[in-house]
């Protein structure tokens, strides 16, 4: 007899979901399947398990520990289906951290297909530094390429980020460094190889004491120009470097001028020891030995799948971004490779339960989705609204409970599904939030109709739950108001009887709210709870399926705690309603209402 348990693990502003499956026989119970649904928090590249926060490692810890488990199968396989909705970072960035937890921090991905080898390796440097080294191999190319990564933790009053880099594609050698703030943009990159040498620092916004400066190798000599607090200043000739080592000095040198201490740049003195310090010359051969010493990782997951705009995987230039280099790594993990998702896809969970994806829209249908008249279809439209959309199924009983992962679907995702009547197959389920609980993506009417989309779908297909993956404080503000208002009216008068327990959500439907919790009794959930009224708590949240019950069990695990000393009302603020209302605090002015978006499509068919 199987037994199922979907787990929405609490990672903050991201996403990542567990499904089980247990054989269960008198007194055995055997972990058989194992499916991830999303693994990425609100990072922007991957990180050493040392960098992530507490919860981040419990989430990470507990989905290794049951991947252990999937891998005394025998098979070899410690994940049956990974599977991204869509391609932001927040749904696959911790993806590296999984196989840091299994094998160790040091770790490489080699060995995949013979037309094409590829390999990482981590390894420490300190608490904010960390290093990698990657090679590929196609025909006649090859890459060879070491990055190391550096965090200054008080730079500006925001976190700042250094990359240096040396890539050797055959036998040329190129080289960058960069310095970047992630709030303000770039201020200062550099990068040389056997076809010469750029430099160039630039202002970001708001930033006016920084200067612009262009250097360029001409025939004979460099040349620097810029400009410097409003002052025009122009640097003499410098003596031109013969060699590689001569020309990353001078760079050190001028990175250490432009954003040394004497220029009054508070925190930043620290960006001249990493270009100094940490970031030393590697051999191709290097490079090669670290990789091949490492632990093969290769062939360990059965399939690989990932929804979304596709454009992402590759940068303006034409360059693999990160989730691009992840799908990489992804391919030589799993047997079957990356395959995209595409709708009416049968991902087999076991013999009869089978993840169904009902939609993940192209971007030509998305494109015809118009939210209104004349409006363009914004990026992160674009890459949330191509999100694939799953629902967990029983084949051969459909009264058995069911478990929805919409990812980061927007209206357009939803209209789509209501369309061709496909709303129907995640009826009575539980759903994980679409877009972590945003009212914006997925407010809107049908053109003509009165009725918003957001209640309509809660009326007409009936959930069971609805779990918010969400981070503290988060500055996206989601779960945002108006969306917990509709889960509030939802519920309200249903499924009531419901354990006590907190919810933690924003106070408006926009970046810049106030965040409050109350105590409720049904079935609404957040990442973020709160059990005694004065410390937050991360939690697991887990729902479990026993042979053909028709209903979940739910149960909850806490991963970490936060004391009101950080911000966090006391006890006696707390309101229990008492009917199981939503409890709005202090609601704080809105600065927009939420939009009241027309969605329609060409021709007659009207959704509602």
């Amino acid at each position: 007899m199987y037994s199922i348990t979907v787990s929405v693990l609490p990672v903050g502003q991201g996403s990542m979901n567990l499904i089980e499956v247990y054989e269960t026989e008198m007194f055995r119970r055997e972990l058989v399947g194992l499916t991830m649904i999303d693994c990425g928090s609100a990072r922007s590249r991957p990180c050493k398990n040392t960098s992530l926060s507490e919860y981040e490692r419990a989430a990470v810890k507990y989905a290794a520990e049951r991947m252990k488990q999937r891998f005394k199968q025998g098979d070899g396989l410690y994940l049956d289906n990974l599977i991204f909705t869509h391609r932001d970072s927040d749904h696959w960035v911790l993806f590296d951290n999984l196989w840091g937890e299994l094998f160790g921090e040091d770790y490489s991905l080699v060995e995949g297909n013979p037309d094409e080898q590829t390999g990482v390796r981590w390894l420490d440097v300190d608490e904010n530094c960390f290093e990698n080294y990657y090679t590929s191999q196609s025909g006649q190319n090859s890459t060879y390429e070491y990055q190391v990564f550096y965090n200054t933790p008080y730079s500006l009053g925001r976190s700042c980020e250094i990359e240096g880099k040396i890539i050797y594609r055959n036998e040329e050698e190129l080289s960058k460094l960069s310095f970047r703030n992630k709030w303000y943009g770039g201020v200062f990159q550099a990068g040389w190889g056997t076809a010469g040498l750029s430099m160039k620092a630039y202002i970001p916004e708001k930033e006016e004491n920084l200067l612009k400066v262009k250097l360029v190798r001409s025939q004979d000599r460099f040349i620097i120009h810029g400009i410097f607090r409003g002052e025009d200043q122009h640097w003499d000739v410098m003596e031109d470097p013969q060699s590689e080592d001569g020309i990353r000095q001078l760079i050190v040198t001028f990175a250490m001028e432009l954003l040394g201490e004497e220029k009054d740049f508070k925190g930043l003195e620290d960006i001249g020891d990493f270009l100094q310090d940490k970031f030393v010359p590697k051999s191709r051969e290097e490079i090669e030995m670290i990789i091949e010493s490492g632990v093969q990782i290769n062939d360990v997951i059965g399939c690989t799948y990932v929804g979304g705009y596709a454009d992402a995987d590759y940068g303006k230039k034409g360059y693999l971004t990160g989730v691009g280099k992840m799908l990489q790594r992804a391919h030589i993990a799993s047997r079957s490779g990356v395959v995209e998702l595409d709708r009416d896809r049968q991902i087999p969970i076991t013999d009869k339960v089978i993840l169904l994806v009902l939609e993940r829209l192209e971007v030509e249908a998305l494109q015809s989705i118009k939210v209104e008249d004349g409006a363009e279809i914004k990026l992160d439209i674009l890459k949330n609204g191509t999100s694939g959309v799953s629902v967990l199924i029983n084949t051969e009983d459909e009264d058995v409970q069911r478990f929805f992962f919409p990812g980061d679907a927007t209206a357009h995702t939803f209209y789509g599904m209501i369309l061709d009547l496909r709303y129907q197959l995640f009826s009575n389920a539980v759903w994980t939030a679409p877009h972590h609980g945003s009212i914006r993506t997925i407010s809107g009417k049908a053109e003509g109709e009165e009725v918003e989309m957001l209640p309509w779908l809660l009326d007409t297909t009936e959930p069971s739950a609805m779990v918010v993956s969400a981070g503290f404080k988060n500055r996206h503000g989601h779960p945002n108001f108006s969306f917990m208002e509709c889960m509030d009216a939802y519920f309200q008068n249903r499924k009531k009887g419901i354990e006590k327990h907190g919810i933690y959500y924003s106070l408006n439907d926009d970046k810049h709210g106030d965040w409050h919790y109350t105590i409720i009794r049904y079935p609404v959930y957040t990442s973020i709870q709160t059990d005694d009224g004065i410390d937050f708590v991360y939690q697991n949240h887990r729902f479990t399926i026993n042979g053909s019950s028709k209903a979940y069990k739910y149960s909850k695990i806490i991963q970490s705690t936060y004391n009101y000393a950080i911000g966090i009302p006391k006890r006696e603020k707390v309101r229990d309603t008492g009917d199981g209302q939503l409890s709005d605090g202090k609601r704080t002015a809105q600065k927009e209402e939420i939009p009241s978006d027309r969605l329609f499509l060409p021709g007659n068919r009207k959704a509602f």
